[in-house]
């Protein structure tokens, strides 16, 4: 075979290895800056590149997003900007390679040839991803490349273009879920908690002790207290913020999928089970797992949360296999959760394994001082979300708005403040009471109140029946089935009149 063959299989083999070592150290990270120096610093190494530089263009406009220069350890000067900028453009707008042999007798570049004398040779490739350029490699040298090592350069750029995008999507999607976390911290620092109110003041209290550790934590309180929003708090102040906050509300699952939903399940487990699933212990793994009402699960459930609680194993439906989790528990009931444990519908042993500390949430009638300050919060919320002029309650309205007891609590409250906005017209600064539902303005404490503009029969048995069954709610700790029966109708009735009422 002649010498010269040798020769050429010999330089194939190093580009190949150089090439295969180039993919293996990109696809090796997915830090963008760390793949575009990787990018020029081997394209330079495989074509003998003195000067480089690697444009990254942004989706705007096809701008210059980034751009990277890189010097040979024997060369005085780096790659001008100007003329990377000048290269890249033409390679821009023609959407081909350029390879130069001599920059200053090019007629394409006569008029920056002055500009640029110590350029000779010049070696440009995009780098495309679906037709679209994403990025150019510049490189040069003071011999001509060769069409050999323009084409080296097109398989580098086709490699990595793909690879590039990847992790430019990764820093952007990187960017936004830090930005997305920062705004979930935010939202539920302390100031997602609103109140002056002694009650309150000694809850803060509690919570500066209760946050910073990992014991297990029962919410006590009335349904709209907020007793989610604080175990939010709880999880994004304390050391587990980096981990999941998954939400369960326990009353919303049936019976028949809680252990499935909990502890996950194998496939062929039952019918239906088509795939392996992993519960929401699992899911949680590391971060914190919130049990809303707790009180209405089944005693069988119970003895295999216990476990869970207790030794922190779970084993999924279906399998014999244990599998340990780390997960904070705040658990959450609506009344009294020991009252179950006296009725004998809640086990005795679970409770005090979740009543570690206890936190109690004040139903809104007794916090009213604190209505003021709600009622502000939710119209600054609800003002700012739909660009509303609305800045505030007349006389009446906040007359009304602090006599009425809440039995929603302060879901109630928002609810009312966000319908009021809704309904306001844009030149409207204050809230009016034509804005008020008409339950507020019909009923204080029991009492009948009559507007002035007095309420049609409709009108006020709607707000006797809203009224009659926000009570029932309140009496029942939130439980349909005995506030069904308190007020005389079946519980799927209550159910449709509490979406009726927007009630829960």
């Amino acid at each position: 075979m002649p010498k010269t063959t040798d020769s050429r299989l010999q330089i194939t083999s190093q580009q190949l290895q150089a090439l295969n070592r180039l993919a293996q150290m990109v696809i090796s990270s997915m830090d963008f800056d760390m793949m575009l120096q990787t990018i020029l610093h081997e394209a330079m190494q495989m074509a003998g590149a003195e000067k480089g530089a690697v444009l990254s263009l942004s989706d705007e406009k096809n701008r210059p997003m980034q751009t990277l220069f890189k010097t040979a350890e024997h060369s005085q000067h780096s790659l001008d900007s100007a003329f990377s900028d000048l290269i890249g453009g033409w390679v821009l707008k023609n959407r081909t390679p350029l390879l130069l042999d001599h920059f200053a007798q090019d007629s394409r570049f006569v008029q920056a040839r002055t500009w640029f004398s110590d350029v000779r040779a010049v070696l440009a490739v995009p780098m495309f991803v679906r037709e679209e350029i994403i990025g150019i490699l510049i490189l040069t040298r003071s011999e001509s490349f060769s069409q050999n090592e323009l084409e080296l350069m097109k398989i580098v750029s086709t490699q990595c273009a793909q690879l590039l995008e990847n992790a430019r999507n990764y820093r952007h999607v990187f960017r936004e879920n830090q930005q997305l976390r920062m705004e979930i911290e935010r939202r539920y620092d302390y100031h997602g908690l609103v109140g002056n109110s002694p009650k309150m003041q000694q809850l803060y209290a509690l919570l500066q002790r209760v946050i910073p550790g990992e014991a297990r934590v029962l919410l006590e309180g009335e349904s709209g207290t907020g007793k989610e929003l604080l175990a939010r708090i709880i999880h994004y102040n304390g050391p587990r913020k980096e981990k999941s906050f998954i939400a369960v509300d326990c009353g919303a699952l049936p019976e028949t999928l809680l252990e499935s939903e909990f502890f996950g399940h194998v496939k062929g487990a039952f019918t239906g089970a088509i795939a392996d699933k992993k519960g929401l212990f699992e899911c949680a793994d590391g971060g914190t797992l919130f049990l809303d009402e707790i009180g209405n699960t089944n005693p069988v459930f119970q003895a295999k949360l216990l476990r869970a609680v207790q030794e922190g194993e779970i084993k999924p439906v279906g399998s014999e296999q244990v599998r340990k989790v780390d997960v904070r528990i705040i658990a959450a009931t609506s009344g009294r959760l020991y009252e179950k444990v006296k009725a004998g519908e809640f086990r005795e042993d679970l409770y005090y394994r979740l009543n570690v500390l206890n936190l109690h949430l004040p139903p809104l009638r007794e916090r009213m001082e604190d209505i003021p300050l709600l009622a502000s919060h939710f119209l600054t919320k609800f003002a700012i979300k739909t660009k509303k002029n609305c800045r505030g309650f007349s006389p009446k309205v906040m007359r009304i708005l602090e006599k009425y007891d809440w039995p929603g609590n302060i879901r109630e409250l928002e609810n009312v403040i966000e319908r009021a906005v809704a309904l306001a017209d844009a030149s409207d600064e204050n809230i009016s009471v034509e804005l008020l539902p008409e339950n507020l303005t019909l009923f204080h404490n029991g009492s009948l109140l009559l507007p002035d503009n007095h309420a049609n029969l409709p009108q006020a048995m709607e707000a006797l029946e809203r009224y009659m069954i926000s009570d029932a709610l309140r009496h029942c700790s939130g439980n349909r089935t005995s506030s069904a029966d308190r007020l005389g109708i079946t519980r799927q009735t209550l159910i449709s009149k509490i979406k009726k009422y927007a009630l829960k």
